[in-house]
């Protein structure tokens, strides 16, 4: 015969441990993790701990983490990755000012565009590699348009 504390300690093992892994594992079946929008959230956090690094060693790991997610975003379909060409623009210049104040505006969440360099050249930007969702393209193209090279 089971002791009447014994019951008492198995229905208070079900409820507290048993139920709560089987509610969770029918809403993680049901709702699925979406690895997108996983590799979104790692992405910005690599991001604000590369920022944040206080040494050379641990900003390189981060960047190399955000390297990763937005590649795993790109392959996901989550991002596309776009080079728009610029015309010649001196890094001197206020026209290139202007296009790193688009680049900083549009990408405030995280690490999206970056300029393309002329081999051998940093004062000569070639283009801006964009990583934007799709639909969003064109937002960038209109904001880089007065800047961009005619094909």
């Amino acid at each position: 015969m089971i002791s009447k504390g014994f019951r008492r300690f198995l229905l208070l093992t079900l409820a507290c441990i048993v139920l709560p892994v089987i509610v969770f594992l029918i809403v993680m079946w049901r709702f699925p993790a979406d690895p997108a929008h996983y590799h979104f959230n790692a992405l910005l956090e690599a991001d604000r701990n590369f920022m944040s690094s206080e040494s050379d060693q641990a900003a390189a790991l981060h960047w190399e983490a955000v390297l990763e997610h937005r590649q795993a975003l790109v392959d996901l379909g989550a991002l596309q990755e776009v080079v728009l060409p610029l015309r010649q623009i001196n890094v001197s210049s206020d026209e290139f000012n202007e296009v790193s104040e688009i680049l900083k505006r549009n990408t405030a969440e995280g690490p999206f565009a970056q300029f393309e360099w002329k081999e051998g050249n940093n004062l000569t930007p070639i283009g801006v590699r964009i990583w934007c969702k799709p639909g969003e393209l064109s937002r960038w193209e209109s904001d880089l348009s007065s800047y961009r090279s005619q094909p």
